[in-house]
């Protein structure tokens, strides 16, 4: 069952993780004019998670349900999936929690302390179309242990030994993402939040479309890779420098949201070629060392928010100049500390014993 680690795909990770977090922090303000679209488009990186975690899926449990589907199987792949997501946010949102009791104005989205509301986030269920998160970047995980919840089925049909379901598949993926794109956000709702794909309010099922749909192309990503039928084309200079041109492009327009979103497969199959210069620059030891901490970077980064006021404050008061910069720089050192402190006191340790667990079960 154990497949040998792809270090590029971690390192995508952590790009995708920072770039969540310039995305929160605003960093485009102290940017210049033409890199402002790449920041503002940061809310995508949650699509690639979602692509890539159907990928990583595929390619680490596959193997566990080939042939036929067992209950022991499906068992044995949520233990793991629980194993490896779960301490680290039980704390987060635990902290998120008894801080918000105490400090209600720093509950940013006034979601109530409520036993309703404290089970849902606590089993990660918020973000199905009827709850709200504590801790803001929770409903993509909520919505990610959803498509867990649905990854045998998904694999049933991304998998299939007909080529025929596997395409109109991958169709129905996009036709639905494309329909999320053009649909009106007051329509479902959506509070599309200044983009076309940002759809995060859990009050609608929409998020969880969002997550499964990708999560699905991620699945139809790893059966190309696996067919080996493009493995010619992303060992071609010229087809990633193509790749990287168009993509860089969409990147600095506004409104490309959807073609971004299609072209990140691409960018996952490219990654599997570790001679590509994207992938050595992906498994280069500092993005592939975020890449590591990226879970609880994307989940403890927000709580920074809490003292930034007395950051800036503090700053403003003996007259240091650029107070916002500072401040800003401060948040994501702050943000760094306290991710690689969870990832080594908490994510790794848990997760090494709770694995263990699950072995002897």
């Amino acid at each position: 069952m154990a497949q040998q680690e792809i270090k590029s795909l971690t390192g995508i990770r952590g790009i995708a993780a920072m770039m969540v977090m310039f995305y929160h922090f605003n960093i485009q303000n102290f940017l210049p004019n033409f890199l402002h679209p790449l920041i503002q488009y940061g809310y995508l990186a949650v699509d690639l998670f979602f692509i890539l975690s159907g990928f990583v899926m595929a390619l680490t449990y596959a193997n566990l349900f080939k042939g036929r589907f067992s209950f022991q199987s499906y068992k044995t792949f949520l233990m793991l999936r629980i194993a490896r997501i779960y301490s680290v946010y039980f704390v987060a949102v635990l902290i998120c929690i008894i801080v918000f009791h105490f400090y209600p104005e720093w509950n940013n989205h006034a979601v109530p302390i409520t036993n309703s509301n404290i089970t849902m986030n606590l089993t990660m269920t918020q973000g199905w179309g009827w709850g709200q998160s504590y801790l803001g970047p929770s409903w993509s995980i909520s919505t990610e242990f959803l498509a867990y919840l649905l990854f045998p089925l998904c694999l049933i049909v991304c998998l299939s030994p007909s080529q025929k379901m596997a395409t109109l598949t991958g169709f129905f993926c996009v036709m639905l993402l494309s329909i999320l794109y053009w649909i009106p956000a007051d329509v479902m709702d959506l509070n599309k939040d200044g983009g076309a794909m940002n759809i995060w309010n859990e009050m609608t099922f929409a998020p969880a479309m969002r997550c499964i749909s990708e999560f699905m192309l991620g699945i139809l990503t790893y059966r190309i890779y696996r067919s080996g039928v493009i493995n010619h084309l992303i060992n071609q200079k010229f087809m990633v420098g193509g790749y990287v041109g168009i993509l860089g492009v969409l990147l600095f327009v506004k409104d490309t949201d959807i073609l971004i979103i299609i072209l990140f497969p691409m960018l996952i199959l490219i990654l599997t070629n570790s001679y590509s210069i994207v992938s050595k620059f992906c498994a280069w030891s500092p993005i592939y060392f975020l890449g590591t901490i990226s879970y609880s970077l994307y989940l403890f980064h927000p709580m920074t928010y809490w003292v930034k006021p007395d950051i800036l404050l503090f700053l403003q008061n003996n007259m240091i100049t650029h107070p916002h910069l500072i401040t800003l720089i401060i948040q994501i050192g702050l943000s760094l500390g306290v991710a690689i402190f969870a990832f080594y006191g908490i994510e790794k340790p848990s997760r090494s014993i709770l694995r263990k667990f699950v072995a002897r079960q």
